[in-house]
C-alpha cells in the first residue's frame, strides 16, 4: 500500500515538472510575441526631453529606458538602457537572449519529469538515469554562464548598429550552484554504484 502511495506520488511530481515545462515553453513562445510587437513595458522614457511614462518597444525611438519587466516574464535584463532607433535587429536581439536563457531551465525541467516517471516505473537504478542527473547538473551550470549574454550579445550588436543599448544584470549564484551540485553528485554516485555492482557481478 505505501509503496503504491509512493509510487502516485512520485509519477505526480514527474506531471507536475512536465507541466511546467510545458508552462515555460509557451511562456517563452508569448514572451516573443510580445518582444516582437514591442510590448515590453519601460517604466520611463525621455525623448525630445519630454518625459513618457509606462511606454515600451513599439515607440520609433527611444532614449531611455529603465525596468524592463514584462508580462509573463520576457525578462530581458535587471535595467535596459536604449538610446537610439528600436530596430528590428534590436528586438531579434532580445528575443534571442530571451529564449536562450529560459531554454535550460525549461530542459532541466523536463529531464527531472522523465526521471522521476522511471522511478514511478520502477526504473530507479540505472545508467539512463544517471545520465538524467548528470546532464540537469551542468545544464544548471550552463544557466550561470547565459547570464552574462546580455552583456555579449549587445557589445555584438553594437558593433553594427548605430542604436546605443546598455544592459543591467545582477548574477544569480548561489541557486544554480547549489541545484548543479545536488545533480551532479546523486548522477556520479549513482553511475558509481552502477559500475562497482557491475564489476562486482562480473566476479560472481
Amino acid at each position: 500500500m505505501t509503496k503504491r502511495i509512493s509510487g502516485r506520488v512520485v509519477r505526480a511530481g514527474a506531471c507536475v515538472l512536465l507541466a511546467a515545462m510545458g508552462v515555460g515553453v509557451l511562456n517563452s513562445l508569448f514572451s516573443l510575441v510580445l518582444v516582437w510587437l514591442g510590448r515590453v513595458p519601460i517604466d520611463t522614457v525621455v525623448h525630445g526631453g519630454r518625459v513618457v511614462a509606462n511606454s515600451t518597444l513599439a515607440q520609433p525611438y527611444v532614449n531611455y529606458a529603465a525596468s524592463a519587466d514584462g508580462l509573463m516574464g520576457p525578462r530581458v535584463a535587471e535595467s535596459l538602457h536604449i538610446t537610439g532607433a528600436v530596430t528590428p535587429g534590436l528586438k531579434v536581439l532580445l528575443q534571442s537572449v530571451l529564449t536562450v536563457q529560459q531554454l535550460p531551465a525549461m530542459v532541466v525541467m523536463g529531464l527531472l519529469g522523465v526521471l522521476f516517471h522511471n522511478i514511478a516505473d520502477d526504473r530507479v537504478f540505472t545508467r539512463g538515469n544517471a545520465r538524467l542527473l548528470i546532464t540537469s547538473g551542468y545544464l544548471c551550470l550552463l544557466m550561470i554562464a547565459l547570464q552574462l549574454l546580455p552583456q555579449l550579445g549587445v557589445a555584438l550588436y553594437q558593433q553594427f548598429a548605430a542604436t546605443r543599448v546598455g544592459v543591467g544584470q545582477a548574477l544569480v549564484l548561489a541557486t544554480p550552484l547549489i541545484g548543479s551540485g545536488v545533480l551532479l553528485l546523486m548522477g556520479y554516485v549513482l553511475a558509481y554504484g552502477l559500475q562497482l555492482r557491475q564489476e562486482t557481478e562480473g566476479l560472481v
